[in-house]
């Protein structure tokens, strides 16, 4: 992987990188037991994310996503976020070394491994089903700012490495959840009609949601669920 993302960044850069790799983790953890003091256990597995950067002698930054094949470049000045999303991270560490009075520039294969991440499973490791049946399947993700983000990514990739059940992938918070929701890829319908049982709920037959299920309706949107998508 290092010479692959070295070789991609002297393609498109022409500048020796400096490359750094940081291993993805697995925590085996029961439940409320890191913050009560009781024990945990952090593995590195054999995953990682690779960055490659180097210096720059203007004020423009210049990203490269090596699993989308996209590009995104911008000064520091006009530094904010993006609606392409996968920028932001690396945006947002050149604000805050804005804001400490530092001057540097990165130029990255940023997201290089995110996606085989994704591709692995280490997403979804530790989700359990709450409610699951041969057919169907319900999680539950903590209330935090990466599972909002990316709890729609999650429910896709399930329903990749599941075609054959639905999905239901809730993040809870405000007194309710957040709701997506994946027909199975081998009957890629029913989703939409689901969701429209719910006030905030719609979407397609294949992929629908509910922006704000109410903590009281979590019940009935289980059952539901598993009727909607029986076996």
């Amino acid at each position: 992987m290092v010479e692959t993302v070295k070789k991609t960044f002297l393609e498109r850069f022409a500048t020796e990188p400096l490359i750094i790799r940081s291993p993805g983790r697995v925590n085996i953890i029961g439940e409320h037991t890191d913050y009560n003091e009781g024990f945990v256990l952090p593995g590195a597995i054999d995953k990682s994310i690779y960055i490659a950067i180097s210096k720059r002698d203007d004020n423009r930054i210049e990203l490269y996503a090596g699993d989308f094949q996209e590009t995104y470049a911008c000064t520091i000045e006009d530094v904010a976020p993006t609606k392409e999303v996968w920028p932001n991270y690396i945006l947002g560490i050149v604000d805050q070394l804005k804001k400490s009075g530092a001057r540097t520039v990165l130029i990255g294969d940023f997201r290089q491994t995110y996606q085989q991440l994704m591709n692995a499973g280490v997403l979804n490791l530790a989700i359990v089903p709450r409610v699951a049946t041969e057919k169907s399947a319900l999680m539950v993700l903590p209330d935090a700012a990466w599972s909002r983000r990316i709890h729609g990514l999650i429910a896709n990739q399930l329903a990749r490495r599941n075609p054959g059940r639905a999905h239901a992938v809730l993040v809870g918070g405000s007194g309710g959840y957040t709701v997506s929701v994946r027909a199975p890829l081998e009957k890629p319908y029913g989703a939409d009609a689901l969701c429209a049982k719910f006030e905030t709920g719609g979407g397609r037959q294949a992929a629908a949601g509910v922006n704000q299920l109410p903590e009281a309706d979590y019940a009935r949107f289980a059952a539901e669920f598993t009727r909607a998508f029986p076996g």
